[in-house]
């Protein structure tokens, strides 16, 4: 849920970038067999929102509370 910048400023290993306002257009896309999880850079709103859409399609999904800063912690 991190933008293009953000994602590329620091990667987190296997992680796909879908910014949150492209979210619904790439939900059918996903494998309703795993779970993800979702970050923001700094943990806040957009991960819980993106979870939360997420969800409401029929995927697992969690957010990163904390964000990528707090994964590489």
């Amino acid at each position: 849920m991190r933008s293009k910048e953000e994602y590329e400023h620091i990667l987190i290993p296997a992680a796909i970038n879908i910014a949150l306002d492209d979210l619904k257009n790439h939900i059918s896309q996903l494998n309703k067999d795993i779970q993800y999880v979702t970050a923001c850079d700094k943990g806040g709103s957009r991960s819980a929102e993106a979870a939360q859409l997420l969800r409401a399609s029929g995927l697992k999904a969690i957010w990163l509370c904390g964000g990528t800063n707090q994964w590489f912690k």
